[in-house]
């Protein structure tokens, strides 16, 4: 294990803060190792990288978005995209989970929100540096078993979210009369 000089003047400021303050003007300064340096720089170098690659995936997603235009033409963008289609299986609502993707509320609420099937998720979702575009091609009703189990949880996430959307207008309506 390695310690540098940082590391050893942490506790020092740490037990006597009032004292430190004092100190801070008669001690010098601990410049960063050239290691520290090299290692800060190779970590904004890969999140400059992870930045662009984020972008450069969602802008090749709404290309191809804008490509498929709707269901009809998913299967023929893909296709000339050379890019492959990966069926994620039956998903709930209540789980906020997409299978072979894991945890993905947006894309649950997004497709929960869609009016018809099938049809394509307006616009790209991002998670974890990949962009997905999906296409929603069948809605299962829930049993009536498993709606017994999930309506408390669904009628209390319904609340919860009227009453957000309540609370975001009230503060809207005062922001308008504010600047009136």
């Amino acid at each position: 294990m390695t310690i540098n000089r940082r590391q050893l003047a942490l506790p020092a400021l740490a037990i006597a803060p009032g004292l430190a303050v004092g100190l801070l003007g008669v001690i010098p300064a601990f410049a960063a190792s050239a290691d520290e340096d090299a290692v800060a720089k190779n970590v904004e170098a890969f999140r400059a990288a992870q930045v662009a690659a984020d972008a450069k995936a969602l802008e090749q997603a709404t290309a191809f978005l804008k490509q498929a235009k709707d269901p009809s033409g998913f299967t023929a963008a893909a296709a000339a995209s050379k890019l492959a289609i990966h069926a994620t299986g039956d998903f709930s609502r209540a789980d906020n989970s997409v299978p072979t993707i894991g945890e993905f509320h947006e894309a649950v609420q997004a497709a929960s929100l869609l009016p018809k099937v099938p049809a394509l998720i307006g616009r790209p979702l991002a998670l974890g540096g990949n962009a997905y575009v999906f296409e929603l091609t069948s809605r299962t009703a829930p049993s009536d078993d498993q709606w017994k189990q999930a309506k408390g949880a669904f009628i209390d996430q319904l609340i919860k979210q009227r009453q957000a959307q309540a609370w975001e207008s009230f503060i809207q309506d005062l922001r308008a009369r504010a600047r009136k």
